[in-house]
């Protein structure tokens, strides 16, 4: 029975050093174009986007090599979120050209018309945040909230772009 056991945990710990390796994956941009196109709508109907009294916008983050650094407290390699791509959207769909065939962040977040509720500044994408103050404050004089669309509505996804192919979501 004891060399059984042995046995056991001497097969457990080989596959486990060959699960192992000291090969990096690599995850540089694939040469070529990709389009991704995305339909918006709500729940309740497919057909209809956000209402006119909001501004929905499309940020697409990425990870670029140049950008990185050494975590202070770890030392691994950081490649921080960066995002100079920042699209308002009309309608029900919208289409990123353009892209490398690479991994990407999506973030689609549609607000009221009200000021200063997206903070989204610099090219960091990790310090972009919503401002919910301007509805909390639009609720609490009724006569506005009633008559003001306040939702506020937000998707993050992680897509990978395929070089020289067209993805579409719906």
């Amino acid at each position: 029975m004891r060399n059984i056991n042995l046995y056991g945990w001497g097969l457990g710990l080989l596959l486990a050093l060959a699960a192992c390796s000291d090969e990096e994956t690599n995850l540089a941009p694939q040469e070529g174009n990709a389009t991704m196109t995305f339909r918006l709508s709500t729940r309740a109907d497919e057909e209809v986007a956000a209402s006119t009294e909001q501004h929905t916008h499309l940020y697409v983050a990425e990870r670029l090599s140049e950008h990185s650094g050494i975590d202070n407290t770890t030392g691994d390699v950081e490649i921080p979120l960066y995002c100079d791509k920042d699209f308002t959207i009309e309608g029900n769909s919208y289409s990123v050209t353009n892209l490398l065939g690479q991994w990407y962040k999506f973030a689609f977040v549609c607000v009221p018309d009200l000021e200063g509720m997206l903070n989204a500044k610099g090219e960091d994408f990790n310090t972009y945040y919503i401002d919910y103050e301007p509805v909390l404050e639009a609720q609490a004089e009724l006569n506005n909230s009633v008559d003001q669309d306040l939702a506020v509505y937000r998707k993050i996804i992680d897509r990978w772009a395929i070089a020289n192919s067209i993805l579409e979501e719906g």
